[in-house]
């Protein structure tokens, strides 16, 4: 559904398998990692770092499985964003008395929600999501764009349940120097 989407927005869509195809293609403008469930090999990592420090774009979506993915969750706190473990509920901002169905606060002065007006509403389900930590370099600048409120919660299961505010929708840039070689 989301290839065709896509493809119906005039948008050139391939499936890349990064070990069998020597890396992200060249031509690449957007990458997108699509609710893996599996992580990446150690080398897929480097490839999609490499990808990012050289000014290209990625798309990650977490899976709605609590898998473990060390190296896809490297790749975001490399970005400044440190997977929460569970899923994401918030019990002010939830809807049809199912917090884990909820409405996220939007930040329209992030460039990744400019086309939503202030009374926009986005509602989330069975939601992952991050907390915003420091990027691994100072050219990396992270913000939230879709957060719970700070009855928002990360719950693994009935005895693992951690409060916060929780970050389901997130950009990181990084200012590259184009002059490089």
């Amino acid at each position: 559904e989301v290839t065709e989407r896509l493809e119906k927005a005039h948008l050139s869509v391939d499936t890349v398998n990064l070990l069998t195809d020597g890396g992200v293609p060249a031509d690449c403008d957007l990458l997108i990692i699509n609710a893996p469930i599996r992580d990446l090999a150690d080398d897929e990592l480097d490839m999609v770092l490499e990808c990012l420090s050289v000014g290209g774009h990625v798309v990650y979506t977490m899976s709605d499985q609590l898998e473990d993915l060390p190296n896809l969750e490297a790749m975001c706190a490399a970005y400044g964003m440190t997977v929460a473990d569970g899923f994401i509920a918030d019990t002010q901002r939830y809807y049809q008395n199912n917090p884990y169905l909820f409405f996220p606060v939007i930040d329209t002065s992030v460039d990744a929600a400019a086309g939503l007006t202030s009374d926009s509403m986005v509602l989330v389900y069975g939601a992952r999501g991050v907390t915003l930590t420091d990027p691994e370099r100072e050219t990396v600048t992270v913000s939230a764009f879709l957060t719970t409120s700070e009855d928002g919660y990360a719950i693994v299961d009935e005895n693992n349940q951690t409060r916060g505010t929780y970050a389901v929708g997130a950009v990181a840039t990084e200012e590259i120097d184009d002059n490089i070689f």
